[in-house]
């Protein structure tokens, strides 16, 4: 090969890896649907605790559909940087068929992922950051109530399945720790948000730019 030729192939390799290194897309928006599912328990009702004596009813409802509106940036394609608006719903109801405590959590977040390349089409992503979340409680037939906010952690693991170079869709698990700030609905100071966890599994579609 004469010099031309390999300053030509060699100009032509690297143009060939710029491309491949820009192909990605750096920005993305996308929404998610899932189901939550929290560790609410019927101890959480009120402090003392009436649930657990003899001759209780106390039934528990901890789960509910939840909804995310996301957006991120891909710094390389194995590593981006995420923000979220998630509503997470009713994330706990507890009852002795008298009253009621109903839990409603929703925030931001903002998290690292890190993705693992599976297939050509395929990833398997991790994610880890900071939920600022939004909790509001009541307790029915009474006018009580009560609202917090409060920072702590976010995890989770997903799959991404890119469609094409537009379209991605996601499956995902996520667990939003420690959205509330006491053991009970109610004690004699009033109502409280409850201190629990919860997780949601989530579909998602997103649009690449």
């Amino acid at each position: 090969m004469t010099k031309k030729g390999i300053l030509i192939a060699l100009g032509l390799a690297l143009s060939g890896s710029t491309f491949a290194a820009d192909s990605f897309s750096r920005g993305y928006i996308g929404v998610g649907y899932g189901s939550t599912k929290s560790t609410v328990t019927n101890s959480s009702l009120t402090q003392p605790d009436v649930c657990n004596i003899v001759g209780s009813f106390c039934t528990v409802d901890d789960e509910d559909s939840s909804k995310q509106l996301y957006a991120g940036y891909n710094f390389t394609p194995r590593f981006s940087l995420e923000a979220a608006y998630t509503d997470l719903g009713i994330t706990g109801i507890v009852t002795d068929g008298t009253i009621s405590g109903i839990q409603m959590t929703k925030g931001l977040s903002l998290s690292l992922l890190g993705k693992i390349p599976l297939s050509h089409r395929i990833s398997l992503y991790g994610k880890a950051g900071l939920y600022r979340w939004d909790s509001r409680s009541q307790i029915t037939r009474t006018h009580l109530a009560a609202q917090n906010k409060g920072n702590d952690a976010t995890v989770g693991v997903g799959l991404e399945y890119k469609m094409n170079r537009r379209a991605t869709a996601r499956l995902s698990w996520d667990r939003y720790n420690n959205v509330g700030t006491d053991t009970a609905f109610l004690d004699s100071s009033g109502a409280k948000t409850v201190n629990f966890d919860v997780d949601v599994v989530s579909v998602g579609l997103q649009y690449n730019f």
